[in-house]
């Protein structure tokens, strides 16, 4: 208790070789708590090692910490005690604003590896994330906050230890094992004007098995309600069509963005009456409901070896508002909404992964691990209360927009071994494996009209009979997938890796990493690290990093496309190997690298 009570100081030397200080106090009251002397696994394959004897920075966060933290899931929590992770705020529309990711080192949301129990986490089917275009990152909002135990950030990179989305770090999760005990807490607040109200139940217990096994489950259900502060809408903005001797007329300005009142014109008697403060969807706090679970099962089948598994659920609904529609707008169908319409994008959301796999200590003198797993994210699009104006009266108001489907399995062989004679007369650990993984991305068309032409004209006012352009098919705010977007792509990859640390001297740690892996879509890569680190005194020490990384181009980013119709124009986004990108000049993407 008295070394653990003990201030210390370390000295980091940061990878471009800048010296900075780092000093750390641990006032440690029991084991729990997040001391120096704390044992990590992350940033070395085989090696236990203490935070303050590790050659990379790794932050450790407690079961205590996150509960202080008092925040509604794992993703703030971070974002709250983390200082390197940042958690933007986009100011964007429809799954973006519900599907976050984290910033860590200030790089994108899929640089980070996302590890539970040390097993890769499988990433969102949602590309662009967080409002990041090409980012598809794991989401950390859906494991439930009551099954950590811990969690480990490294803050360096990590691809030669865990492969491609480890450039800026790693962080990993470890879950309660404990056969035993449990918790349960309920959290809820809402703002002084009676809006945003949440609600949070969250629990966990843990129950023995067999001669010395456990199964550890936890569960969390969070209710999020909207709060919104738009400014109102300036009374020179006419909702309604003016008139002239009683008959409508268009208004002068821009119809979509400043419709004014013209010059010898009278303004629509329902402007003086007219809501001015309908929803705006840029900012604000979005409705969402979520329902997560997790299960930790371990169960020793001998003395040597034990079966482990892990398995999380989660399904999660929200609805984010998009620009109001005023009623004079071609956009409208003014007998469906008379006084205009604001757009709400959706989705319903089922996420599960699950982890099996077999240790031992003594597989012909080393330590073994074998595992696999799979895990699947299925996110379907909707946009409610709004219109498909080429359809007239026979449009809908609720739209299924279609489904984005992203799976990963991902299977591991890892082996260790102390070398007791050393290596060349070094005391030496050595440490090597083998992955295979192999990934999946689906797209589901819409509903017809959330994306077709019905033909329908201008029904009423001043433009009645006026034809609607290709400009106007489909659902307003949120276009569905067309058919001819429909993806069903796939790809794997193989690696082989291996791991060195050597102790020169007592007071001297060396560590040394490769990895070779090759892609189906876009070939071979291999990366490196080299870290160590010298403790010169007890209380001062020097230890850096040189590593190579690398970070795949997403599934989805290879394989997207998509036609977006506005009133002013048409998009297109082209799979880079598809006909059109290539005679557009479109090459092969490659992956990253730092």
């Amino acid at each position: 208790m008295q070394e653990r009570g003990r201030r210390r100081r370390a000295l980091r030397w940061s990878a471009v070789g800048v010296l900075a200080a780092q000093v750390a106090a641990v006032f440690a009251a029991d084991d729990s708590e997040p001391g120096l002397g704390a044992v990590i696994v992350t940033g070395a394959r085989g090696v236990t090692r203490t935070v303050d004897s590790s050659p990379t920075p790794i932050d450790v966060l407690t079961t205590t910490d996150i509960e202080l933290a008092n925040k509604p899931n794992l993703l703030e929590t971070l974002a709250t005690l983390l200082p390197s992770l940042n958690l933007p705020v986009q100011n964007t529309f429809g799954g973006g604003v519900l599907v976050r990711g984290p910033q860590l080192r200030g790089l994108n949301p899929d640089h980070t590896l996302v590890l539970i129990n040390g097993k890769r986490r499988h990433g969102t089917a949602l590309l662009g994330a967080g409002g990041f275009a090409t980012s598809a990152g794991a989401d950390l909002a859906l494991i439930p906050s009551g099954s950590v135990e811990r969690i480990e950030v490294l803050r360096d990179g990590a691809s030669a230890l865990y492969g491609s989305d480890a450039i800026a770090g790693v962080i990993n999760i470890i879950t309660k094992k404990q056969p035993e005990g449990g918790s349960l807490s309920i959290r809820g607040g809402e703002h002084y004007k009676g809006d945003g109200t949440t609600w949070q139940l969250r629990g966990d217990a843990g129950f023995a098995i067999g001669n010395g096994g456990h199964v550890h489950i936890a569960g969390q259900i969070d209710d999020q309600q909207p709060a919104f502060r738009d400014f109102p809408v300036p009374s020179s903005f006419l909702y309604y069509f003016p008139t002239v001797g009683g008959v409508p007329v268009a208004p002068a300005g821009s119809l979509a963005s400043n419709p004014r009142l013209p010059a010898g014109a009278t303004p629509d008697p329902r402007e003086a009456t007219r809501n001015n403060n309908p929803v705006f969807g840029i900012g604000g706090i979005q409705e969402s409901t979520l329902y997560s679970g997790l299960v930790d099962i371990g169960l020793p089948i001998n003395g040597d070896i034990e079966l482990y598994g892990v398995f999380t659920y989660a399904h999660r609904t929200g609805r984010s508002p998009q620009y109001f529609r005023h009623p004079s707008r071609d956009e409208n169908v003014r007998a469906i909404y008379p006084d205009g319409f604001t757009p709400f994008s959706g989705i319903k959301e089922n996420d599960y992964a699950v982890t099996a796999g077999l240790r031992g200590e003594d597989l012909f003198g080393w330590g073994w691990d074998v595992s696999s797993g799979y895990g699947r994210s299925a996110i379907e699009s909707y946009v409610y209360n709004s219109v498909s104006p080429t359809f007239g009266l026979q449009s809908q108001t609720d739209f299924f927009l279609g489904e984005r489907r992203y799976g990963a399995w991902t299977t591991n062989l890892d082996l260790r071994r102390t070398l007791k004679d050393g290596l060349l007369g070094v005391p030496a650990d050595v440490s090597v494996g083998a992955e295979y993984r192999r990934e999946t991305f689906e797209n589901k068309a819409g509903d017809f009209q959330s994306w077709g032409h019905g033909g329908q004209p201008v029904l009423d006012g001043p433009r009645a009979g006026t034809a609607l352009g290709r400009g106007f098919s489909g659902s307003q705010a949120d276009s569905g997938i067309r058919p001819e977007d429909v993806v069903d792509a796939s790809r794997n990859s193989r690696s082989v890796y291996g791991g060195l640390t050597l102790k020169p001297a007592q007071n001297w740690v060396v560590d040394v990493a490769g990895r070779v892996e090759d892609y189906s879509d876009f070939g071979g890569t291999e990366t490196g690290r080299l870290s160590s680190r010298w403790d010169v005194t007890p209380a001062f020490a020097l230890r850096g990093t040189l590593s190579t990384g690398f970070h795949a181009p997403a599934l989805a980013a290879q394989s997207f496309r998509s036609i977006s119709v506005t009133n002013d124009f048409t998009s297109y986004t082209f799979q880079v190997d598809s006909p059109e990108a290539r005679a557009l000049g479109a090459k092969d993407l490659k992956p990253e690298t730092s």
